[in-house]
């Protein structure tokens, strides 16, 4: 259910809301009096006045005096609220909460009341100051913007600019084009300090020193003109202004760590005023007299003016209700694997790092395990009585197994399950698989090493190590024994460069190469009988312009002679087979089962089949019990295909076809018949062979610990952080010690949101990219914005919003459309907007549907009604990429009088190339020379591909006999004069792209100067499933043996795009760039 549209009239957040998906964890009610000192106490906020403190703490909005006591909650919790900003006169607080979406700009008075919503737009709104009357309120917010001033546009997502709106409600209005992250008027109202924001980098990264780090600046909104007041290239942030206006006093970690700093604007050197040490300084504010407050370690500090040392601030919070204890949920839309029981009609799942096990009879979910670790990699023994798990315990991976104790049971509906060890070691082991025979167990050791333990003779072999394989993230590397026990089949090396490998499981045989590829061959499985392996490959793939594999094919070896002779049996031989065996009292078609896998090596390349006709998008495989078809399910589109190839013929035949969200997990039951499939409604029992269906539903019950879960994941992404970094060295951190620093506020994170930002700033201490955690969080009640793909004129006043200019591509501009520059939208679906009112909150849930509009045309006498469909926001940001993109090649045009040609790499990944070698090789490619654009690029894995299309040297053409030169060699690369663009937002590959450019001499570079944030990165989703933790796991090193990661690249011609030179529309960066280029061809 929605709710319902708001308009202006006040909004009461102090009530209680649903939290289940807010990022909270829920409330026990239960009366707790008990008077509790937290910490992690973020955003302080001290009033001008000087009396009191407001803070953020569990989601709320807190108050306390400022010389310390008891807090009072100013709003409540169950809605996430967060940044609270002064009024002037220190009795109302602005603030942000997600009670609607991502997060609106709320005011409140302190002495309690109603919350005022003041914006209404689909962005999160984040509020850094009152005007110096306490009439505006100045806030950032990342949106369409300003039609003029757009220099700075990344794909995918808006940069932020600042508006203001009237603290008493009404439109909003743009204040700067720039992206800024905090600001303070000055006492005299006459000039604004404010912190740029030159990268998208985790804002709580510390110890970078680099153009990407911020720095703060001084504009006069009379004059224009922006002063940049600081130069230490490492962060300086957070400025306030001194109670006479001579100096500010800001963050810096000119020193090392974060701390406070004076700095006067008569040009002396900067003053540090506090020596924090370990831990940075958080958060800083003042009063009118000069008194600052900010956080250190998770409190609350307070340094009255003219005294010499800070003194913490004592807070006490006392809550009639605490979200703390155990409470029951379900997990059912959270399960990430399932396997089948080979002996009953049962699986066991994982959800939640939980196992359970279903009974496909009834529904019937038996719960196995009951811990807050996580456990996972769950398979059952031969037996099907059995279930072994690895389990992050004691400090590390370990092996576990549960058993069904009570006689003739299974699982589901036994009320006896008894869980003990199996392997219990001070290295992490994951992955673990019985054997058939049961008398041993393969396992990972430290997630590269391929292990055995034989549990008869109490012996460890080790069939790889961490010389012969690597796992990216801990899904891409699978094995599985051969029905004797006797051999496991894996791939080697990296995935995307692996081969399949046969082991012996005591080593007493050398590995076997099966495939021998040159390309990527993975998850190998065994045929029923033992004779065969197949795998998947990108041999025969379909191949993204990238030249990335988008498809799969099965390849399968027959292990023997015989097997690939019984393979290609005739029909008539079959038939005879048959006849036979029913003489023998033999199952038709069913050679009798091996005893032992044979393995032939000699012949192997011979006996290797393609077993899929065509290359399929793969997600399942498996090949029947008669080796005669396989099996797959496929995405195509929205949905996932199931179908039969047979074997022997190649027909395919499509069974079923299944929604993607409804095909989640699949899995093969041992009458090689019945076909599991997991979805977001339940368990579907799928029969190949009779096309019957049946759906079981379950329920993954739990009594759910946040505070134990927490603990845990802690523990565990400090673990992965030290065993997955990088740099053994961990960039000389402590790491050990920062745990510690940061362990210790576990018990005052409420929220998922909170526990984000504490990992943030842990990991945000190695000085490191690709680091940081997040919470997605999001609620089914949230409005969902639309747009018209229009840029509105806020300085017009009166009914209705007028139109400043139309977003090419956008739903306005459409054919016969009577929208245009000067137009006003009166009404949408006959909801007039007052003179007070955006129009953001009128175009909620419209998004895709017809939209009637009330619309005054320019020199019309009167409104006439127009439908169109509006758009989401994501499309209205592709929309903005693509008109920033025609921009910047118009200004090439322009400045080069058509000479030369211009690119833009969004990203360095397939769609990103996709358009730039349509770009060079069409519409510039009779320029003379071209500009190559990667500011502002995401990343990804396309260096070598961009080196090579743009290191072409021309050397013969192919003409025909009147001299028409038909095309020129090689014909896909640019083999003409270029120059590469890059800034400080050039991100991971975006930043190794500029680096080869310039050390192959291809071309100048030209821009700022670019951080080195050459890392591959793993982006883990955590139990909580809008919890997501990343750490950079691989680095690469220059020809000097130096980690790229934090080394700048120094451009040849260094350029700033000034936020005066934003402001009036220009590229100061593009324009040297076509002034270099343009010398170089001319001197040529």
């Amino acid at each position: 259910m929605h709710l319902p549209h708001f308009t202006l009239s006040s909004v009461l957040l102090l009530t209680s809301f649903g939290i289940s998906n807010l990022g909270f964890a829920s409330t026990n009610q239960t009366e707790d009096a008990t008077q509790i000192r937290p910490t992690w106490l973020r955003d302080i906020a001290l009033s001008p006045d000087g009396q009191k403190i407001a803070f953020t703490y569990a989601g709320q909005i807190w108050l306390v005096p400022a010389q310390g006591g008891d807090a009072v909650a100013l709003t409540e919790s169950g809605v996430y609220s967060e940044t609270p900003i002064w009024s002037p006169d220190s009795q109302s607080i602005a603030f942000t909460a997600d009670r609607y979406g991502l997060g609106d700009v709320f005011i409140l008075s302190i002495q309690g009341g109603e919350s005022r919503r003041l914006t209404y737009h689909g962005a999160k709104d984040i509020p850094y100051a009152f005007s110096a009357d306490g009439q505006q309120l100045y806030f950032s917010s990342r949106r369409l913007g300003d039609d003029k001033a757009n220099a700075n546009v990344k794909q995918g997502s808006f940069m932020a600019q600042l508006y203001s709106v009237p603290a008493a409600g009404g439109r909003e209005q743009r204040v700067l084009p720039i992206a800024v992250s905090d600001l303070a008027i000055s006492p005299s109202h006459s000039d604004i300090l404010y912190t740029n924001q030159p990268s998208d980098e985790q804002p709580w990264r510390k110890g970078a020193v680099s153009d990407a780090t911020r720095d703060i600046w001084q504009w006069s909104p009379l004059t224009g003109k922006h002063t940049q007041i600081t130069t230490f290239r490492g962060e300086d942030r957070n400025p306030v202004w001194s109670a006479d206006g001579s100096s500010m006093y800001y963050l810096s970690e000119q020193a090392g760590s974060f701390n406070v700093w004076q700095q006067r604007f008569d040009g002396s050197e900067p003053v540090q005023i506090t020596d924090h040490q370990k831990l940075p300084v958080r958060f800083l504010s003042a009063s009118l007299q000069g008194d600052l407050a900010y956080g250190f370690d998770g409190e609350i500090w307070r340094l009255k003016a003219g005294a010499k040392q800070p003194e913490k601030v004592a807070v006490s919070i006392r809550r009639s209700t605490m979200p703390d204890g155990r409470h029951n949920v379900n997990f059912n839309l959270e399960a990430t694997e399932m396997v089948v029981a080979p002996n009953a009609a049962e699986v066991a799942i994982v959800a939640r790092g939980d196992v359970y096990v279903v009974s496909l009879l009834s529904g019937l979910t038996q719960r196995v395990t009951d811990t807050s670790e996580a456990e996972r990699d769950v398979s059952f023994s031969s037996d099907g009585y059995r279930l072994i798990y690895a389990s992050e315990r004691e400090g590390s991976w370990n092996l576990y197994q549960s058993y069904v104790n009570d006689s003739g049971k299974s699982f589901s509906s036994s009320l006896d399950i008894v869980e003990e060890p199996v392997l219990m070691t001070e290295q992490d082991v994951i992955q673990p698989l019985y054997s058939p025979n049961l008398k041993r167990v393969a396992y990972r050791e430290n997630r590269n090493t391929l292990k055995v333990y034989d549990i008869e003779q109490d012996k460890t072999y080790t069939l790889l190590d961490a010389h012969a394989i690597y796992s990216y993230f801990d899904k891409d590397l699978s094995y599985q024994w051969s029905p004797d026990s006797e051999y496991l089949v894996t791939r080697d090396r990296a995935m995307w460069n692996s081969d399949i490998q046969l082991l012996k499981f005591d080593v007493s045989e050398a590995p076997i190469n099966l495939s021998q590829s040159g390309f990527s061959e993975f998850a190998p499985q065994f045929s029923a009988d033992g004779q065969w392996v197949y795998w998947l490959t990108d041999a025969q793939s379909l191949r993204g312009i990238d030249d990335i594999a988008v498809q799969y094919d099965v390849h399968g070896v027959a292990l023997n002679r015989e097997a690939k002779f019984n393979f290609k049996k005739t029909e008539e031989q079959l038939w005879f087979d048959d006849k036979i065996a029913s003489e023998k009292n033999l199952e038709p078609s069913q050679n009798p089962p091996a005893e032992l896998t044979a393995v032939e090596n000699k012949g192997l390349k011979q006996r290797t089949i393609r077993l899929t006709p065509t290359s399929l998008n793969l997600i399942f495989k498996h090949l029947t019990h008669d080796n005669q078809a396989l099996i797959v399910a496929y995405q195509s589109g929205d949905s996932v295909q199931i179908s039969e190839i047979n074997l022997r013929n190649g027909e395919v035949t499509v069974l079923f076809s299944r929604l993607s969200e409804d095909a989640a997990l699949l899995a093969m039951a041992s009458d090689d018949e019945s076909l599991l499939i997991m979805g977001e409604h339940g368990i579907e029992s799928l029969n190949v062979v009779t096309g019957e269906s049946k759906f079981v539903r379950y329920e993954a019950k739990a009594n759910f610990d946040f505070r134990a879960e927490i603990a845990y994941l802690f523990e565990h992404v400090w673990r992965l952080t030290q065993t997955k970094f990088y740099d053994p060295q961990m960039h000389g951190v402590d790491w050990k010690q920062h745990g510690d620093l940061y362990r210790k506020h576990l018990s005052s994170i409420r929220t998922y949101s909170d526990f984000a930002e504490l990992l943030s700033e842990m990991v945000g201490e190695l000085n490191a990219s690709h680091t940081g955690a997040f919470f997605m969080a999001g609620d089914s009640s949230w409005e969902e914005p639309a747009s018209l793909g229009l840029y509105y004129d806020d300085r017009y006043r009166g009914k209705g919003i007028r139109v400043k200019s139309l977003l090419p591509g956008g739903p306005a501009d459409a054919y016969q459309s009577p929208i245009k520059a000067g137009a006003i939208i009166y009404s949408v679906n006959g909801k007039e907007i007052s003179d007070q009112q955006d129009i953001y909150p009128f175009l909620n849930f419209t998004q895709g549907k017809l939209t009637r509009l009330s619309v005054l045309v320019p020199g019309a006498e009167k409104a006439q009604n127009f439908t169109l469909v509006p758009i989401s926001l994501a499309e209205e940001s592709e929309l903005l990429y693509e008109q920033w993109v025609e921009q910047r090649r118009a200004l090439v045009e322009k400045l080069s009088d058509g000479r030369l040609g211009y690119v833009h790499l969004a990203a360095m990944d397939a769609a990103s190339f996709e358009q730039m070698q349509n770009d060079m090789f069409g519409l510039e490619k009779d320029k003379l020379g071209l500009v190559v654009d990667v500011r502002f690029n995401a990343g990804g894995w396309l260096h070598d591909q961009v080196m090579e299309i743009l290191s072409g040297t021309r050397h013969s053409i192919l003409q025909t006999r009147d001299g028409y030169v038909v095309s020129s060699f090689p014909e896909r690369r640019w083999a003409k004069p270029s120059i590469m663009l890059a800034n400080a937002d050039s991100y991971s590959d975006g930043s190794i792209v500029p680096y080869f450019y310039q050390r192959e001499g291809l071309g100048k570079l030209v821009g700022e100067r670019v951080p080195g944030t050459g890392t591959a990165v793993i982006w883990e989703k955590q139990q909580e499933p809008g919890l997501i933790y990343g750490v950079p796991q691989l680095g690469i090193k220059d020809e000097q043996g130096r980690w790229f990661e934090n080394q700048e690249i120094i451009p040849d011609i260094l350029v700033y795009n000034d936020p005066e030179s934003v402001v009036a529309g220009e590229d100061r960066q593009l324009a040297a760039a076509v002034e270099a280029l343009l010398l170089e061809i001319s001197s040529k």
